[in-house]
C-alpha cells in the first residue's frame, strides 16, 4: 500500500496519506484555486483541509526507506477534534481543539472551507471549555485537521 508525508509550514507533524502519489498531489495543490481536502490516515484520521495559498511551504515526499506506517501515530480521539498547526502537533495528552459530542465534520469542514474561500472569520464552539469558541482567520489559515469520531 503506497502513502507519502504531507508537511505544512512550520508545524511538525507528518500527515500520512494513504494510496497517494507525491506528484498527483503536488499537482492538486499547486493548481488549486481554493481549500482542498485531503483525507489523512495519521497522527489523526480524518480530512486535512488546506489552503495553499495562505501556506508558506507545502512539503509532499514518499517516507524514507524503513521508516515505520504511522511515525508518532496516536490513539485516535472518542470525540470530534479540530487540530490547527502547533510546534508540536497532535500528541495523545492534547489531539487538538475539543468538539462537543455530535459536531458534524461535514457541515465543520464546510465551514472552514467557507472561510478560507471568503477569507472571512469563522467560530468554532469548543467542548472542553464552557462557552468557548476558536476563531478561525480563513484569509491566513494554511491548514486545518477535523479528525473521525471513532468510539
Amino acid at each position: 500500500m503506497a502513502y507519502i508525508y504531507l508537511r505544512i509550514g512550520t508545524d511538525p507533524t507528518a500527515w500520512v496519506l494513504d494510496n497517494a502519489e507525491p506528484d498527483t498531489v503536488a499537482s492538486q495543490l499547486s493548481q488549486a484555486t481554493g481549500p482542498v481536502v485531503l483525507p489523512v490516515a495519521g497522527p489523526l484520521q480524518g480530512n486535512l483541509v488546506v489552503s495553499p495559498s495562505a501556506a508558506a511551504t507545502i512539503s509532499v515526499q514518499r517516507p524514507s526507506p524503513g521508516h515505520g506506517l504511522f511515525p508518532s501515530h496516536i490513539a485516535l480521539p472518542r470525540f470530534p477534534v479540530l487540530y490547527l498547526a502547533s510546534p508540536t502537533g497532535p500528541t495523545p495528552d492534547a489531539p487538538g481543539y475539543l468538539l462537543a459530542p455530535g459536531t458534524d465534520l461535514a457541515a465543520q469542514e464546510q465551514g472552514i472551507i467557507a472561510a478560507m474561500s471568503g477569507r472571512t472569520l469563522l467560530s468554532v464552539q469548543l467542548a472542553d471549555i464552557p462557552g468557548g469558541v476558536v476563531l478561525l482567520n480563513g484569509a491566513t489559515l494554511d491548514f486545518a485537521v477535523l479528525a473521525q469520531v471513532h468510539g
